[in-house]
């Protein structure tokens, strides 16, 4: 399936991620994240975060007063005074690694669930690293986007090569939906119940047809009438992109039958040629429904420069989409596709389209130290959130 060379379009093959990497990484410990570290300065960005010289309260010898101990300025902590919600996705190869730094920065936990990896044989369900994800972070008090319940780039082998009929392959759709959602049925949980509908050779809409994503959508409504339902696709941020009109055309028909509460903008971006602003607020408004960002990445394998140039023009592109997302009024959920740069699948499978050993997607080095792109968030928050 061919993409825009603008954007790094969808998580293809995203389970062979679920995978380990060919080779064992011992992992990092992560650096705590202080209060007030700069951002690096660049001539490219300005600084993101000033140093603050704090001025001692005068003091009474009657009766002395106390000054409360702020919150650390975390991305999370800042969201939430806004009820922003600011997430990351777990692979299954790296969430013992980094799962400390996702609960102190981040409010939400994005779960793949892929068939081949939750159904990977007829009726035999592998669900436990879903459940065991999606509780510790309701513990955590986090909120939780379980992704994808339906994706024609993600199904088993037996389902691709099983040669059924249209009920059949209806029945074992809605059996799927139905049991992965039945663990966490009045937990308000956020699911991508299709994604990505009607790409090449989709096996549902050959077998099935065009409303295989309508009787999607009808079984996890009637599974649970409290999940958030959304619709998730790639290159739909722009009123040009290539799944905009494909979206547009799957909300308004899932509008009018009441089945959907919200649109999917992945937003895989190659660094080397942004989006504009403007254009992704006035599309993400254009659907009528609340937006949610839910892979967000920015590549970096076609920008030039010293790493800290790359890593600032990066750090731009962050600040820019995030604040398209706040600003556009509609979005209120804004998910970083992983967490730190050697564990991104656009860095750990070659076999992607657009791999490179020097992706650096993500808002954290391979060391799990915060970088500009981090900074960068914080500020934005900062702003919006204060």
């Amino acid at each position: 399936m061919k993409r825009a060379l603008a954007f790094l379009g969808p998580v293809t093959l995203i389970l062979s991620a679920c995978m380990p990497v060919s080779a064992p990484m011992a992992a990092p410990t992560a650096t705590p994240l202080l209060t007030n570290t700069p951002a690096p300065t660049t001539m490219l960005i300005r600084t993101l975060l000033p140093t603050v010289t704090a001025t001692a309260a005068p003091t009474s010898t009657l009766s002395p007063t106390t000054t409360p101990t702020p919150k650390p300025q975390t991305l999370r902590n800042l969201a939430e005074s806004c009820n922003f919600k600011i997430g990351t996705f777990y692979m299954a190869y790296e969430f013992d690694r980094i799962t400390p730094l996702q609960e102190t920065e981040f409010n939400l936990a994005g779960i793949y669930v892929g068939m081949s990896l939750t159904q990977p044989k007829p009726r035999e369900f592998q669900l436990g690293t879903m459940i065991g994800l999606a509780n510790q972070a309701f513990k955590t008090k986090r909120e939780v986007l379980i992704h994808p319940l339906v994706w024609a780039n993600d199904v088993p082998d037996w389902l691709k090569n099983g040669h059924f009929s249209r009920d059949e392959l209806i029945e074992i759709m809605k059996a799927h939906i139905l049991t992965l959602m039945k663990p966490l049925t009045g937990k308000k949980a956020i699911f991508v119940v299709v994604n990505e509908a009607y790409i090449q050779d989709d096996i549902f809409k050959r077998v099935i047809g065009d409303d295989y994503v309508d009787i999607a959508f009808q079984t996890a409504r009637g599974a649970d009438p409290s999940a958030i339902l959304i619709y998730n696709d790639y290159d739909n941020h722009t009123h040009e992109g290539q799944r905009t009109h494909i979206s547009r055309s799957i909300v308004e028909r899932l509008k009018a039958k009441g089945l959907i509460d919200g649109i999917g903008l992945q937003m895989h971006l190659d660094g080397s040629r942004p989006p504009d602003k403007t254009d992704v607020i006035s599309t993400m408004q254009s659907y009528g429904l609340p937006v949610y960002v839910t892979e967000f990445d920015v590549n970096l394998r076609n920008v030039k420069g010293n790493q800290e140039q790359r890593f600032a023009i990066q750090a731009v592109i962050y600040e820019s989409m995030l604040e398209a997302c706040i600003e556009s009024s509609v979005c209120r959920h804004f998910v970083v596709f992983q967490t730190v740069d050697k564990y991104s699948v656009w860095e750990t499978m070659p076999s992607l389209p657009f791999y490179s050993a020097n992706a650096d997607p993500t808002p954290f080095d391979d060391d799990m130290r915060p970088k500009p792109a981090y900074f960068a968030m914080r500020d934005v928050l900062s702003s919006n959130c204060q």
